[in-house]
């Protein structure tokens, strides 16, 4: 009984490994930008029913008073593998945008728009 269930967790455990791996759920950091080549830790996690992102840590900027702040709200999976139908705040000058993000070989691309006009991240997963 208990080689069984060693071979059933053993065949189990890379599908585990693949369900996490595609889920946005985890710690990201965020491209850098501006001079100073500033970046973030984002954590995204369930909120309710959708997917939201919180600022876990700042990097080579002043602004420590992001930490702890919604930077995606709303995210739920689209009909095109992705996640959509939420929204993002740019950090940078607190406007919301019309978000999707998407997890590719590099990353998770992180898109926010208003109209026509987009502003593409693509993150790095830290875990």
């Amino acid at each position: 009984m208990m080689r069984k269930l060693v071979v059933v967790l053993a065949l189990l455990a890379p599908l585990a490994g693949r369900a996490e791996a595609d889920s946005p759920v985890g710690l990201w950091r965020t491209e850098a930008v501006g001079p100073r080549k500033a970046y973030l830790d984002v954590r995204v996690a369930p909120c309710g029913d959708a997917l939201c992102g919180t600022v876990a840590a700042t990097h080579n900027t002043r602004r420590t008073d992001l930490v702890g702040q919604v930077l995606m709200t709303g995210m739920v999976p689209d009909d095109d593998g992705g996640w959509s139908g939420g929204t993002i705040v740019a950090p940078d000058t607190g406007k919301s945008y019309a978000g999707t993000m998407r997890l590719d070989a590099g990353g998770l691309r992180v898109q926010g728009c208003v109209a026509v006009l987009c502003r593409t991240q693509t993150w790095e997963r830290l875990n």
